[in-house]
């Protein structure tokens, strides 16, 4: 099902760390919709889905999906005195 993720760019986000990943699968649609569905249980409320993109694969009636993955951490504020 899952048949890549590559890690993109870290930026800072206001107070937040972004960490992006660009995350490839394949499969038959409705697995894949439930694999996809499972993100938010897997990932948790930290990861957000920015960009999306479905596609009928050739072989056996599946399809391909590509999306971009962000996951968001708080910074650490800075320590007083350094």
């Amino acid at each position: 099902m899952l048949t890549g993720v590559q890690p993109g760019a870290r930026t800072q986000v206001q107070a937040f760390g972004e960490v992006a990943f660009d995350v490839s699968a394949r499969g038959k649609y409705l697995p894949l919709c439930e694999w996809l569905m499972n993100f938010e249980h897997t990932l948790g409320q930290d990861a957000t889905v920015t960009e999306f993109q479905m596609r009928a694969a050739d072989a056996d009636r599946q399809v391909a999906l590509t999306l971009k993955v962000a996951l968001y951490r708080p910074l650490q504020p800075p320590v007083a005195g350094k």
